[in-house]
């Protein structure tokens, strides 16, 4: 038995789908950005103080 939606009825639900499936992927994607606690600021050190990189040939 296949059920057969009349397409006046389909496409409307068609579009309210999109549009709750947007809703949706949106709020997650505000949620999973927030959920690590936000924007970390991390310092950043002189020149004169970075890490070695091991490479013998200087920078220009």
């Amino acid at each position: 038995m296949k059920l057969r939606v009349p397409p006046e009825i389909a496409w409307p639900l068609f579009v309210v789908a999109l549009l709750l499936s947007s809703l949706g992927t949106g709020a997650a994607v505000v949620y999973f950005a927030g959920s690590d606690g936000g924007v970390q600021l991390v310092q950043e050190q002189p020149a004169a103080q970075s890490p070695d990189t091991g490479s013998d040939q200087e920078t220009p």
